[in-house]
C-alpha cells in the first residue's frame, strides 16, 4: 500500500515537471509569433534614442555566427567560432557464463579526453546589415544631390527650408554610422556548447591489442575478465562561421563603447537557435505535444496509483486467525 502511494507520487511529481516544461515551450511560441523581426542596425538606432548610458530591448532578429578570432579544426585550415573533441575508447569485455563456462562478449566505449578550443568571442551579424548599408549610402546620395541642387534655389525660404531637410538627413546619417550590425553575445545566456552541431567522427585502431586484466583477486577462483581495447573513437563538434541562427532576447546598447550585446531577459523568453522562425516553432510544436502527452499519462497513472494505495489503506482489513491449540508438554 505504502509502495503503490509512493509510486503515485513519483508519477505525479514528473506529471508537474512536464506541466511546468509545456509551459516554457508554449510561452516562447507564443512570444515568437507576436513578436515582429527587426534588424540589428534598426534596434541599435532606437537604442541610440533611449535615455541612460546602456539602454535595452526586447528584440527579434536573424543573424550569422561570427567570431572576432576564429580557431582553426584541428587537422584543418577550416576557421570555425570553436571546436570541440572528444575520445572514447572502445573496449571489448569476455567473461564466461557462471554456469555454462560459455565466453559472453560486452562491448563499450567510455570517455577518456575532451578538448575544447574557442575563438574570441561569439558574434552575431545581421543577415540584413547589407541592407542597413545601402540605406546609409542612399542617404549619403541624397544629401549631395541635394546640395548641388540647392544653387539652383533663389528664394530664401525655399532654400531655408532644403538646408533642414539636409540637416535633418545629415543628422539621421550620423546617427547611423554609429549602428552596429553585430552584436557580442553575453556568455552567461549564451552557452557555445548549445550551438555545436555535429562536425564527424574519427576512429584509430591501437597498434597492437592491448589486454587488461581486471578483478585478479576474485572469489571462487573465477577467471578474471579480460578487456580488449580495440580503438579510440573521436567525436568532432563545431560552432561554424556563417550559420543562420534565430534570436529572440534583450538587445543592450552600450553608449561609450557603441557596442551591443545579446543576452537574455529574466522576465521574457529567450531562445538562439539554427534555422528560421518556422523551423524553431516546428521544433517547439513537437516537444509541446511530447511534453503534453507525458504530463497526461503520468498523472493518470500517478492518480491511479493513488486512488488504489488510498482504498487498500482504508478498507477494512479481515480480523487475524484464531490462536491455534496451545500446544502439548511431554
Amino acid at each position: 500500500m505504502a509502495l503503490t502511494l509512493g509510486i503515485g507520487a513519483v508519477f505525479m511529481s514528473v506529471g508537474g515537471l512536464l506541466h511546468f516544461s509545456r509551459k516554457g515551450v508554449f510561452q516562447k511560441q507564443r512570444m515568437m509569433k507576436y513578436m515582429d523581426t527587426t534588424t540589428l542596425g534598426d534596434a541599435a538606432r532606437e537604442l541610440w534614442e533611449a535615455e541612460g548610458l546602456r539602454p535595452s530591448k526586447y528584440v527579434e532578429f536573424y543573424g550569422y555566427t561570427d567570431c572576432k578570432k576564429p580557431v582553426e579544426r584541428r587537422g584543418t585550415s577550416e576557421k570555425v567560432v570553436a571546436h570541440l573533441e572528444t575520445t572514447y575508447r572502445k573496449e571489448r569485455e569476455v567473461t564466461k557464463h557462471s554456469r555454462t563456462e560459455q565466453p559472453i562478449t560486452h562491448h563499450s566505449e567510455k570517455q577518456v579526453a575532451s578538448s575544447l578550443r574557442e575563438g574570441d568571442g561569439l558574434l552575431f551579424r545581421d543577415v540584413n546589415a547589407q541592407a542597413f548599408d545601402v540605406a546609409t549610402q542612399k542617404i549619403k546620395e541624397e544629401i549631395e544631390q541635394r546640395r548641388k541642387e540647392l544653387s539652383g534655389f533663389g528664394s530664401v525660404l525655399s532654400r531655408s527650408k532644403y538646408l533642414n531637410e539636409i540637416k535633418d538627413m545629415e543628422w539621421e546619417l550620423s546617427m547611423r554610422s554609429k549602428c552596429n550590425t553585430t552584436t557580442k553575445t553575453d556568455p552567461k545566456h549564451v552557452s557555445i556548447r548549445d550551438l555545436m552541431v555535429d562536425d564527424g567522427s574519427t576512429f584509430e585502431k591501437p597498434e597492437a591489442n592491448v589486454v587488461v586484466t581486471v578483478n585478479s583477486n576474485n572469489d571462487n577462483n573465477k577467471a578474471a575478465p579480460q578487456i580488449t581495447v580495440e580503438g579510440y573513437r573521436t567525436v568532432h563538434m563545431k560552432v561554424p562561421l556563417g550559420k543562420q541562427v534565430y534570436c529572440l532576447g534583450k538587445l543592450t546598447l552600450d553608449k561609450v563603447s557603441c557596442e551591443l550585446t545579446f543576452g537574455r531577459d529574466p522576465d521574457k523568453p529567450f531562445v538562439v537557435q539554427y534555422g528560421t522562425e518556422q523551423d524553431v516553432l516546428e521544433r517547439y510544436e513537437m516537444s509541446h505535444r511530447i511534453f503534453t502527452a507525458g504530463m497526461y499519462t503520468s498523472l493518470a497513472l500517478g492518480s491511479a496509483c493513488i486512488v488504489s494505495g488510498t482504498y487498500n489503506l482504508c478498507k477494512p482489513q479481515p480480523p487475524p486467525p484464531p490462536p491455534g491449540p496451545p500446544p502439548i508438554l511431554d
